[in-house]
């Protein structure tokens, strides 16, 4: 991904599974990212 460097990025579901993996690679693209799920302590 190219281009995203402080970006913002909302994540749904993003505690576990592939959106826990979407907001790893978003962060590692230097994204600032908003996380929600139901599961607190996951997010």
């Amino acid at each position: 991904m190219r281009g995203l460097n402080g970006k913002r990025v909302v994540i749904t579901g993003g505690a576990s599974g592939i959106g826990a993996a979407a907001v790893a690679r978003f962060l590692d693209e230097a994204c600032r990212v908003l996380v929600i799920d139901r599961d607190a302590r996951g997010a």
